[in-house]
């Protein structure tokens, strides 16, 4: 550290020398335009450490006897120039020639800091201001930003350059952009600095004579190869290695074009080929026109994935071997992606390990990379391996159409990956809002109700990604009447529906079968004898539906269904029974209103009965055997129609 500082004071005692040249004009083109009023990091405003850099920079000097012919010129800062002319806004507030320390001191605490930053009409006067001058002259231009005209500042600065009798021209930026630091410093010498108490030293930087035609900067072609290949999509920072700010510009096809005085210079080499390259020492002498950089690629990262075809949608384990010390990172990307366009990635810990990535739903051709952050946002590419994936069987089930607030069954199969939901959509007026939603994770089928609003909507088999894998459409339509009533009922049973709808003029309730015509129908109710509604079940068995239909249309506007199913009767009785006794008959099954149980003579008709007992007694019921011995019968019978429903033989003695 103690020899750095020996360094740059010696190089402080060649500045000062140089300085001590007499007669040599230098004007200052100073920003005056209202974006001086914003302040630096540290939170001083950009005039006040102005004000005070220059004063210290051209006053203090003066009175210690250098000769220096100092002029001043302003970009912006005029109250009588309109928005329209302003871009024609610069004004000499002195005069090139020797220092008059209370003018200047005067003039700078005047300055009104105002209106547009006219950089390239400023710089352009300043030049016609120095063209008269002979030999060596100087312009130091001190901004905050670039030209608010929309003047070509870099093809002006060369211009200028250029001539005959050039003008040295040098840029001191307060808080600039870095791009735009790095384009004015291809045109020339540049310096961008944000703490204040930096710009004195700055200024005399800028104040500095050449003291060679050598010294300037030529055109220089940096040739960079990466295994003999031409580099691609990297950045090349360069900077002096005794003075100068570091500069920067993009490696194209393997080159890199700066301007550069010959001298020794330190670089930095930053892209996702190379990674980040640091090269000490690289020498520009004045006859050469390129400098060859040849690299060496890094080892390559092995890369597998397991397994070899994942399933879109699913998780990809991803395992690497040979990783190098940093931030790493495994990625999948679309194949053929840059670096850097990456749809997943995660950290990468240790030389070896296994990463899980979900994948995307949809099956394509994807890349899995691996990449080290070598700064900048920049990400460099050590190994990389296509794979692909297939697609995931998905299916879904669901009813076309469904009545409001109404049971309806959705069934689905997707793999039941964790996140994956059956979504059920509402659609209007080019809007989609969401009414269900649950984990598809278990699969189907599963009863849900309908939705509460008549309209169409969409049903999806959603991924954890959010995309749609399978959908089907479903139409509700509005409740317009409801039946409730037995789900069975034995053959010629009477029963009861209760019902609701609109109880127009000759509307009905009827029962047909359940594969029967909307016209057809076994038994009706009409709607006028009120809720509930009387039916007899029909003689045979199977399955029914119970119907309300609207009589204006004969639209079916609900329906129920009802099942007539043989009652399951079984009757336990003796075998002989002594004449004129009483016996206990056990009785199981489904016992209707008014069935009863009875004994009777072998083939005499079904209302031929010696003794009965109702089943609603309970279970046995007692009965009377006849008083003359012979064969007769037990009957189940039911207490609708009289009908038959099981029979027993029994001896009496």
């Amino acid at each position: 550290m103690k020899r750095l500082r020996k360094i740059v004071v010696g190089c402080s005692l060649l500045l000062a020398i140089g300085l001590c040249h007499g007669g040599e004009p230098i004007e200052i083109v100073l920003d005056t335009s209202m974006c001086m009023w914003d302040t630096l990091p540290d939170g001083t405003l950009r005039i006040a450490a102005v004000r005070t850099a220059i004063e210290a920079f051209v006053v203090s000097p003066a009175a210690t006897g250098q000769n220096f012919e100092f002029g001043l010129r302003t970009i912006g800062g005029r109250s009588d120039i309109t928005m329209g002319s302003g871009c024609a806004d610069s004004q000499v507030l002195i005069t090139g020639g020797p220092v008059d320390p209370t003018q200047w001191t005067s003039a700078l605490a005047n300055i009104e800091f105002r209106g547009v930053r006219a950089l390239g009409y400023a710089i352009a006067e300043a030049a016609k201001d120095l063209s008269n001058r002979n030999g060596w002259k100087r312009m130091v231009v001190v901004t905050s930003g670039g030209d608010q005209c929309h003047h070509e500042i870099s093809a002006l600065l060369e211009s200028l350059s250029g001539t005959e009798n050039p003008i040295d021209i040098r840029i001191v930026g307060l808080g600039l952009d870095q791009d735009l630091a790095n384009t004015l410093l291809l045109s020339v010498p540049t310096r961008n600095i944000n703490d204040p108490s930096q710009l004195l030293d700055t200024l005399r930087w800028a104040a500095a004579p050449q003291t060679s035609s050598s010294s300037r900067a030529d055109w220089l072609d940096l040739r960079i190869t990466i295994s003999e290949k031409p580099v691609t999509g990297a950045t090349l920072f360069i900077a002096n290695r005794y003075f100068g700010d570091e500069k920067s510009t993009d490696v194209v096809a393997g080159t890199a074009r700066m301007r550069l005085t010959p001298g020794r210079y330190r670089a930095r080499i930053q892209g996702p080929e190379v990674g980040t390259v640091v090269l000490d020492d690289i020498q520009h002498l004045s006859t050469q026109e390129t400098i060859e950089i040849a690299l060496s690629a890094p080892p390559p990262v092995t890369l597998e994935v397991v397994p070899e075809r994942p399933l879109a949608g699913t998780e990809a384990h991803i395992q690497y071997w040979g990783a190098p010390p940093g931030t790493n990172f495994v990625a999948v990307a679309a194949a053929g992606a840059a670096v850097g366009q990456y749809l997943v990635q995660m950290p990468a810990i240790g030389s070896t390990g296994e990463v899980a990535l979900d994948l995307p739903d949809s099956p394509n051709d994807l890349e899995v990379h691996f990449t080290r952050d070598i700064g900048s946002g920049i990400r460099q590419l050590l190994g990389s391996l296509e794979f692909g994936t297939d697609r995931r069987n998905v299916s879904l089930e669901a009813p076309e159409r469904a009545e409001a607030q109404t049971q309806m069954t959705l069934d689905w199969d997707g793999g039941g990956l964790p996140g994956d939901h059956i979504v059920v959509e509402y659609h209007r007026d080019g809007l989609r809002e969401e009414v269900l939603c649950v984990p598809a994770v278990h699969g189907g089928p599963s009863v849900f109700n309908a939705p509460d609003l008549a309209g169409d909507y969409e049903v999806l088999y959603r991924s954890r990604h959010g995309r749609s894998l399978a959908r089907s459409s479903l139409e509700v339509f509005e409740i317009l009447a409801t039946l409730d009533g037995p789900q069975t009922a034995a053959p010629g049973e009477e029963f009861n529906v209760s019902w609701t709808g609109p109880d127009a003029a000759h509307d009905f309730l009827s029962i047909a079968t359940d594969e029967g015509g909307d016209e057809e129908y076994l038994s009706f109710s009409p709607t006028t004898v009120g809720t509930p509604a009387p039916f007899t079940a029909p003689d045979s068995p199977g399955d029914y539906e119970i119907r309300y239909v609207r009589a204006v249309d004969g639209e079916i506007l609900a329906r129920r269904p009802i099942s007539v199913v043989v009652v399951d009767v079984t009757l336990d009785v003796p075998s002989v029974v002594e004449a004129g006794t009483r016996f206990e008959v056990e009785c199981s099954g489904t016992a209707g209103k008014g069935d009863f149980i009875a004994v009777a003579r072998q083939n005499s008709g079904r209302k031929k009965h010696l003794d009965w007992a109702y089943t609603s007694l309970g279970s046995p019921v007692t009965l009377a055997a006849p008083f003359e011995a012979g064969q007769y019968v037990i009957r189940y019978v039911s207490g609708n129609r009289n009908k038959i429903l099981v029979r027993q033989p029994i001896e009496v003695r």
